[in-house]
């Protein structure tokens, strides 16, 4: 394995109402948006390679700016955010390195309640790019995510106290320490 690439293993714990749900195709994390996350462990993670997004994802709901992931030591505190800003249909990327915060967001490409591959890389040279079904769907400027450790690491949970919860389902979420190719990206769901 090319550890300019690496895939960063990430498992953690669900809160205990968190479902996995079976289909005839596979299986899936359902969250309800009430209290339902998946806290991934507290870690340090190499990013100045790059930073690389990636899982199959419904939006039953669009609670304000309920997070797929959010990895940070709390509010405004070295976060990497995947989120859709307040109720809107975009997908924004936005890290922060400590509380400077630098975006991108996909415009209007939400449909609740229909699964969409979305997926996001930073390079080293701070190109940020957002993908949504296998099509570029923004490009621009965005920090890259320093190494340090990171303690509220969570999938469908805001650091933000006022957030709502994610509501829908999540299938196949991947990190890597490298601005991986959509191509290596969806090679590895």
């Amino acid at each position: 394995n090319n550890s300019s690439q690496s895939n960063i293993e990430v498992q953690g714990e669900m809160t205990s109402d968190t479902n996995i749900v079976s289909n005839n195709y596979d299986e899936f994390l359902e969250l309800g948006g009430t209290g339902q996350y998946l806290d991934a462990p507290d870690g340090t993670y190499d990013f100045s390679n790059g930073f690389s997004f990636s899982s199959w994802v419904k939006f039953d709901d669009l609670g304000n700016w309920s997070r797929i992931m959010d990895f940070g030591n709390g509010a405004g505190s070295d976060n990497i955010i995947i989120a859709h800003p307040g109720t809107s249909t975009d997908i924004t990327l936005n890290v922060r390195q400590g509380g400077s915060a630098m975006s991108i967001s996909a415009s209007g490409v939400i449909v609740t309640g229909k699964w969409m591959h979305i997926a996001a890389t930073i390079s080293s040279g701070y190109v940020g790019k957002i993908y949504i079904n296998g099509q570029l769907a923004q490009t621009g400027t965005v920090h890259l995510p320093l190494t340090l450790a990171r303690t509220n690491n969570y999938i469908g949970r805001s650091n933000w106290s006022n957030d709502a919860y994610f509501y829908g389902g999540m299938d196949d979420f991947s990190l890597w320490s490298a601005a991986v190719s959509y191509t290596h990206l969806r090679a590895h769901e």
